[in-house]
């Protein structure tokens, strides 16, 4: 569960000059988190580091985007909460880790459970929209 993210790409530039962090809305997030947690679906809360250059992730910036709450590093949330902060959008983000990186890449994309996973969130996901339409 992604509370923001960090930017540290490109596109999110285009939209905000000098804003390193976006966030998720607070409303959309707590909807998503107990669709999860009514799901039986364990997750963890954090910001997302992302990227738009792969594998250049240095052991020194890793422990600097730790020390600030990231928990999962990808290519597009800080984009993403980007234009939806421009276009005055809310949006929440649920990710769901496919590979591990630490002293050797485990790449787990398509492993089974990876599957199985993704069914469960695209349900808890489905749960919160039909959730919130009903209000």
């Amino acid at each position: 569960m992604l509370k923001g993210a960090l930017s540290d790409e490109g596109t999110s530039k285009h939209y905000f000059k000098g804003v390193r962090r976006f966030g998720s809305s607070l409303r959309q997030t707590r909807l998503l988190r107990s669709s999860l947690r009514e799901c039986g679906i364990e997750h963890v809360t954090g910001d997302a580091w992302t990227v738009d250059a792969p594998y250049r992730e240095t052991k020194r910036k890793v422990a600097r985007y730790l020390r600030a709450g990231t928990r999962v590093v990808n290519m597009e949330s800080s984009a993403v909460f980007a234009v939806a902060a421009y276009r005055r959008v809310e949006i929440a983000s649920v990710q769901i880790v496919t590979d591990v990186v630490s002293e050797q890449w485990e790449p787990a994309f398509h492993a089974g459970i990876v599957n199985k996973r993704g069914l469960e969130v695209l349900d808890a996901v489905l749960r919160a929209m039909r959730d919130e339409k009903v209000r």
